[in-house]
């Protein structure tokens, strides 16, 4: 019986290790794979499911970054032959409000909410990095510029 139990212990265990490292929801698109490459991030269906969630802004834009951070991860080894840097542009749909006609929300535009940019010669740190910017510690090996802006839902 204590085989079992430990059996089991460990494989919650480890499931939720794989989980956190999941890659996030959402269509991500290598725009340039030469010198310093960009991939594009459609966050729209993460940042919805974490609406339901409730996070405050603060929470909300480390999973963002930390998801960022995986992304990197995930594309880098393809890219370090022909490239110098990685930045994941990481953007999401606004919507507005229903339209009486079509009884669905209405397109606002996109919103460029972050630029995260590391050296692909220090991508075997990505999972760390993720980590590290999910706990809401800054990472020096990464830049991340944010230039927009949180749904309003968001608390």
């Amino acid at each position: 019986m204590k085989t079992l139990t430990a059996t089991v212990a460990l494989t919650f265990f480890l499931s939720g290790l794989a989980f956190a490292d999941a890659l996030p929801q959402g269509t991500v698109t290598l725009t340039k794979a030469r010198g310093d490459a960009l991939a594009v991030w459609d966050a729209t269906d993460e940042l919805t499911a974490m609406v339901a969630q409730k996070p405050t802004k603060k929470d909300a834009l480390a999973r963002l970054e930390a998801d960022a951070a995986l992304i990197f991860a995930n594309r880098a080894p393809a890219l370090r032959k022909n490239a110098k840097t990685l930045s994941i542009l990481v953007l999401y749909t606004k919507t507005g409000a229903i339209s009486p006609t079509y009884h669905t929300a209405t397109f606002e535009g996109v919103e460029r909410l972050l630029t995260l940019k590391g050296a692909l010669r220090n991508s075997s740190q990505a999972r760390t990095w993720a980590q590290q910017l999910r706990a809401g510690h800054p990472v020096s090996a990464v830049s991340i510029d944010v230039t927009g802006q949180l749904p309003p839902e968001l608390p």
